[in-house]
């Protein structure tokens, strides 16, 4: 597997598409790791999901994250309050 993406919807927000990569996960110095090594698909599945939803709906994980995630690029424009609506993920990989 070379790539996980996913679609996260929730009502009265604009749909959010985020792709993790191979490569990304690489220049995170993640796929060194056991569990990287052993089991790709999920470890880049569990990544795009973690990642997006904290990207699209951070209340959604009680705004929980940790230094690996990379969120210096994080985009304010897709956050949501948390309240009211569930944000639906979708894999389209």
């Amino acid at each position: 597997p070379q790539m996980a993406q996913a679609e996260f919807t929730m009502e009265g927000k604009e749909p959010y598409t985020m792709k993790y990569t191979w490569e990304d996960a690489a220049r995170a110095k993640l796929t060194g790791k056991s569990n990287w090594a052993n089991h790709p698909t999920d470890m880049l599945c569990n990544a795009v999901v973690s990642k997006g939803l904290r990207r699209f709906d951070p209340a959604s994980t009680s705004f929980m994250c940790c230094e690996s995630e990379g969120l210096e690029n994080f985009n304010e424009d897709v956050m949501g309050t948390g309240e009211g609506n569930k944000p639906t993920v979708t894999p389209t990989q």
